[in-house]
């Protein structure tokens, strides 16, 4: 806030309502409760962190393909079918968030909806490492950097760092791309801004962000 100032719309400045925070306290404890059972049976793992090129592949490597899991499989064909009228009810809670979206509002959610969006993705991948003799397992740090990139994709801030790659969070408005979804409740409905590889649907979407909330980010 006090980085962004007088830059940040006014439907930004906003305090979190106390049912937010309570979302958040249920979404945290559904996500840990989670992280328990998949370190209990060994499929989450904590190693030290160190610096070298293999460790830090073992936790890109899994960061970035559940990404692509998560959109590919699971958000392009349900996200979509979840902003339809049949099925709007066990989405409605998420987009009681609009323009005022911020990070903590990525915990907003019902545990159903959460489950959706959520579940699918660690499972392939723990089924992808078993089928190509791989060791099955996700290090823990790959949970924190997906539970930031959500943080991220709700932020007030439209440069936020998510993939925490500099090519990529200079490719990708992933933040621009999810606060249009918000404010307009239809369209983008992908985590990842794929279509951002095209310079020219990139800058659409920042102009539609900047006409949107009224702002001048560049």
């Amino acid at each position: 806030f006090w980085l962004l100032a007088d830059r940040l719309p006014r439907c930004k400045r906003t305090r979190l309502s106390r049912a937010t925070h309570w979302y958040v306290l249920q979404t945290a404890a559904a996500s840990m409760s989670s992280f328990f059972l998949l370190y209990k049976y060994d499929l989450i793992y904590y190693e030290p962190v160190v610096a070298t090129p293999a460790f830090w592949l073992s936790i890109f490597a899994p960061f970035n393909a559940l990404l692509a899991l998560r959109d590919v499989v699971f958000l392009a064909p349900l996200h979509r079918l979840l902003h339809q009228p049949r099925w709007y009810h066990f989405h409605r809670l998420h987009h009681e968030v609009g323009k005022d979206a911020q990070s903590l509002h990525a915990f907003h959610i019902e545990l159903f909806d959460l489950a959706i969006e959520n579940v699918g993705a660690p499972f392939l991948l723990l089924c992808g490492q078993r089928a190509l003799g791989l060791s099955v397992g996700i290090h823990w740090f790959v949970g924190l950097l997906l539970t930031m990139h959500d943080g991220a994709l709700h932020s007030i801030n439209p440069f936020s760092v998510m993939y925490f790659n500099p090519l990529l969070d200079w490719l990708f408005e992933g933040n621009v791309k999810h606060q249009l979804h918000h404010a307009l409740n239809k369209g983008h409905y992908l985590f990842v801004p794929w279509s951002h590889v095209l310079p020219k649907r990139r800058r659409a979407d920042c102009d539609r962000y900047n006409h949107v909330f009224k702002t001048d980010f560049g």
